[in-house]
Formats: C-alpha cells, sequence, structure tokens
C-alpha cells in the first residue's frame, strides 16, 4: 500500500474516532461497550452515550473484524485485515493507536474524549457549516478531498436519501472552530467544480427544518369548514399581539434583562434569540397601546430601520411582520398546542387515580356499613 492510499485509510479512521462522529455513531459506542466485557442492550448503550462513549479509549478499543465491517474502510484496505493492521501500525496518527494484542484499535490514551453534554453539542453545531447544491453523482473521496482546501475542516457528514441511501446533494462540514466556519460559509461564490453552493450554519438549518416540521405537522390537522387549522394568516396571527425583532444586540446581553427592559413599555410574553443571533421579543398587545414603545422606535437620522438603545448598545428594531411573523406564530402555536396536549394528559392521569382512590373509598364504606 503506498503513501497515498495509508494516508486515507488513517483519515478514514480517524473520522471514526473522532469527537464529532462518535457523539451520533450509537453502533460503535455499543460495540466499544460489549467487548469490554459489559452486557448492554441496543436501546440502553444508545441512552446511555457516556458510558459507551469511554470505552472506546479502553485497552480493548474496536475490534477489527467489526471496523472490516464498514464499507468505505473496507474498499480502501481492499478487504484485509492485514493492509489495515499494517497501515495502523506504521501510522503516526495523534488520535488512534492498535491495541496489545493486535485485533482492535482504540483512541491514545493521551487524547481522551470530552464528557458527552448538551454544552459540547452545541459546540459542535456551531463550527459546522451545512452546504448543498453538490451533483449526486459525487463521490466521498471526491467531497472530501474538496472540502481539505479550507481552513480547519475536520470532517464531513454527507447528506443520504433514506431510500437507497444515495447522496442527497448536501453535507455538514464541522471545523476546528467557529470562525472558521464561519469564514468558509461567510466566503461569496463558493463553488463545487461548476455548482455554485448555498450555506448556512447548522444551528440555522436546525431551526428551519424543525419550523418546516411544524408547518407539516399543522397541515396535517383535520380541516374545518374546508380550511386546515393554523394555516390561515388571519386565524394564525393574534389581532392583539405584537412581535418586536432586535438585530445587532451582543449575546453577552441575556433575553432575561432584554425582557427586564421593555416590560415598562408593556407585558411581554416572550423574549428568545434565534440562532442567526437576532432577538424576538413578543407583547400581549399591539404596537399602538405600548407605553411609548413607538416613540424610541422612530427612525433616526433619516435612517430606514428603527433604532434604540439597550444596555447602552445601539441597536435596530422592527416590528415582525410578513413570512417572519407567520413563521414565528407557527412555531409558537405548535408549542402552546404541544404544551396543552401534556398538560391534558396529565390532568386526564390525575383524574384516573382520584376516581379510582373516591371508588376505592366509597367500596370500603360499603363494608364498613355491611
Amino acid at each position: 500500500m503506498g503513501a497515498t492510499d495509508r494516508k486515507r485509510v488513517i483519515d478514514q479512521l480517524e473520522y471514526y474516532f473522532s469527537d464529532v462522529n462518535l457523539m451520533n455513531d450509537h453502533f460503535m459506542r455499543r460495540v466499544a461497550h460489549k467487548n469490554n466485557g459489559c452486557k448492554t442492550s441496543h436501546s440502553i448503550a444508545s441512552h446511555l452515550p457516556f458510558m459507551a462513549f469511554n470505552d472506546i479509549s479502553s485497552p480493548t478499543g474496536l475490534p477489527m473484524k467489526t471496523l472490516m465491517r464498514f464499507r468505505r474502510l473496507n474498499a480502501l484496505v481492499n478487504n484485509s485485515m492485514d493492509v489495515l493492521t499494517d497501515a495502523v501500525k506504521n501510522s503516526s496518527s495523534d488520535l488512534i493507536e492498535t491495541n496489545d494484542t493486535i485485533d482492535g484499535i482504540r483512541r491514545k490514551p493521551c487524547k481522551p474524549l470530552p464528557q458527552m453534554s448538551d454544552q459540547l453539542m452545541a459546540s459542535v453545531d456551531e463550527r459546522t457549516v451545512y452546504a448543498k447544491g453538490f451533483p449526486k453523482e459525487a463521490t466521498v473521496a471526491e467531497l472530501i478531498q474538496w472540502a481539505q482546501r479550507f481552513d480547519g475542516f475536520v470532517s464531513l457528514q454527507i447528506g443520504r436519501h433514506r431510500s437507497g441511501r444515495r447522496f442527497s446533494g448536501s453535507l455538514f462540514m464541522t471545523f476546528t472552530d467557529k470562525c472558521l466556519a464561519d469564514k468558509m460559509r461567510n466566503q461569496l461564490g463558493v463553488k463545487y467544480n461548476d455548482n455554485e453552493l448555498q450555506m448556512e450554519t447548522k444551528l440555522e438549518y436546525n431551526f428551519r427544518t424543525k419550523a418546516f416540521i411544524n408547518v407539516q405537522k399543522l397541515k396535517s390537522q383535520p380541516k374545518t369548514n374546508g380550511v386546515s387549522n393554523g394555516l390561515s394568516a388571519k386565524d394564525l396571527i393574534p389581532d392583539k399581539s405584537v412581535v418586536i425583532k432586535i438585530m445587532g444586540l451582543k449575546r453577552s446581553v441575556s433575553t432575561d434583562r432584554l425582557k427586564k427592559f421593555f416590560t415598562p413599555y408593556g407585558k411581554v410574553v416572550y423574549c428568545g434569540r434565534h440562532p442567526d443571533g437576532h432577538c424576538l421579543v413578543q407583547f400581549a398587545n399591539s404596537l399602538d397601546t405600548l407605553n411609548g414603545l413607538s416613540a424610541i422606535m422612530a427612525p433616526t437620522n433619516g435612517g430606514i430601520d428603527p433604532k434604540m438603545v439597550i444596555n447602552g448598545q445601539e441597536v435596530s428594531a422592527q416590528v415582525l411582520s410578513g413570512d417572519e411573523e407567520k413563521q414565528f406564530w407557527i412555531v409558537a402555536n405548535h408549542k402552546k398546542s404541544v404544551r396543552s396536549k401534556r398538560r391534558e394528559k396529565l390532568n386526564h392521569k390525575k383524574d384516573r387515580k382520584r376516581t379510582a382512590s373516591q371508588t376505592g373509598d366509597q367500596s370500603a364504606k360499603r363494608l364498613a356499613q355491611n
């Protein structure tokens, strides 16, 4: 095996054993946990990620015979375990090594895995870019080679269709830090061959996908008088409510402080931060009834966007309208519906317990009377 082929094998193995992959690869964690002498079912290993997360660095690691089942790795080593063993033994990888019996691969002890947490997953999402527009006939090797020209590139996650597992034309690129991810995303006219790509952060992708799912759920609701519930803009958006969009506010300003700032102007129902950085503040009343809010939102210096000063910082503010407002209310109404159903389920459970208790008391009284 040549040096180039050996490097491809090591690169593929380092991706398998990387932090990014192990956070989502339940199969590798489950096999490593089982190989470490633990008997854990598939469902338990999937829901106890931290337990199985550490077994990747155990003395036994992951068996090579299991790794040979990975199609891409198998193709790189021509279905030869000897080639795989030779590549790892003779590599200068800082991440992986063979175990003592040379029948498995593990992470090096000097490269411990970080503790699995929501903060870790959020930090990975921040430095991950979603890109689409790739030709569907592109191979993984070609995509990796293209991605490696960007500074700080770490790993690639290919998007595939559920049916047939074919490449969907989109992927996620993870970088070493958020700055390099933003640098790549903000480049103009990024192309793959002659195809211009569309890019966004993974946080934006997650938000957009969630909003789309919420719309589909609303569409699937039963229709009333021939109109699907929640899809009419008139029914969707309350008459006596306004949502203000705040742009340019530093992330150091908490939503609690923002809510405290707006409370004197009216009742604040919701205050949150969008993944792309802007903040949304929902009032219970319309704009003209809010105490003086219209005045402080007046355009300054002949500008188009109204300005206001929050926590000593000048920010842009505007009333949410159009598609943005409709999307806000789609998400808000869906969350409200979920909370309502959860509350109904809880109340129903309490009623059943109360009824059972009353029935038991009545039975006890009848027995006492007899």
